[in-house]
């Protein structure tokens, strides 16, 4: 074994964990400030209305729980990069829209499946729930887009990282891949992400443009159903569709507090909408 080239795999591991640890909490950053630029021209409005104020920033939470596991699927694409068959010698760089937008379109709908699989399984098994999801929700109604990554290192390593590690296995089986539609696919993934735990009402066009079109496939997930996720635990734990929770009778259109926030009246406190809700009552 070659150990300057193992360290030199090691190297790129890391900082490649560390780029998508930063690059997410970047566009956490974005996505909050946008938001907040839109509040004040008053074209989007928050779900809910609370007394509380919104998640602040976890930039630590970010480079750790989003970075850490990249650093092992990145350590393999290292050490798969060389050789006459080599993964980068498949890398193709054309840039093909058509192509591109399949791609990305059929990846997240295998994604979907892959996260409503896992994340059920979260909130079906309580000691899973307690060890590595129960910090995600504990936001409740202030969540915001500065919360998207905040959460367990493992939660964000099965729910997303494994899906990356499968993608990378059928890649790397096939004569050739495409570069461009990779980092589509999870530019989009990410904003997707990042959509979904912002907190507002967006619009139809905002939602189109930060999926890259996808958000306009029938029965696709918004940023009102995954909020709705964030108040009940219960339902839509869909992350890009609703399909799954259609079909296993667990989606949800409409909440209480969502009504209240469009029906005006008094903003309830983060306790009375389950900002720190106890274990027990959230895991389903």
């Amino acid at each position: 074994m070659d150990i300057g080239m193992e360290l030199t795999y090691l190297a790129v591991g890391v900082v490649g964990g560390a780029m998508v640890g930063v690059g997410n909490y970047v566009t956490e950053r974005c996505g909050f400030h946008l938001c907040h630029w839109l509040k004040e021209r008053q074209l989007v409005s928050r779900l809910s209305r609370t007394r509380c104020s919104e998640l602040c920033a976890h930039p630590a939470s970010n480079a750790c729980t989003v970075g850490l596991p990249y650093v092992i699927l990145y350590w393999s694409v290292a050490r798969s990069w060389g050789g006459a068959d080599g993964f980068g010698r498949k890398m193709s760089l054309d840039i093909d829209l058509t192509y591109i937008c399949l791609f990305t379109w059929a990846a997240m709908v295998v994604h979907d499946a892959w996260f409503y699989l896992v994340h059920s399984g979260f909130h079906w098994h309580k000691p899973l729930y307690t060890k590595f999801h129960a910090l995600h929700h504990s936001n409740g109604a202030c969540i915001s887009a500065l919360g998207t990554a905040y959460g367990e290192a493992v939660d964000v390593g099965l729910c997303f990282v494994a899906f990356h590690a499968i993608l990378f296995w059928v890649l790397k089986g096939l004569p050739s891949w495409n570069l461009p539609a990779v980092v589509v696919l999870i530019s989009f993934e990410v904003a997707t992400n990042v959509t979904g735990h912002c907190g507002y009402q967006l619009p139809l066009w905002l939602h189109a443009l930060v999926t890259g079109g996808v958000g306009l496939t029938p029965f696709a997930a918004t940023s009102r159903t995954h909020y709705i996720h964030h108040l009940d635990p219960r339902v839509n734990k869909g992350l890009y569709f609703t399909w799954w929770d259609r079909l296993a009778g667990t989606y949800a259109d409409e909440h209480v507090l969502c009504l209240k926030a469009r029906q005006g009246g008094p903003a309830p406190s983060c306790e009375q909408v389950g900002y720190a809700r106890p274990v027990d009552s959230i895991v389903h």
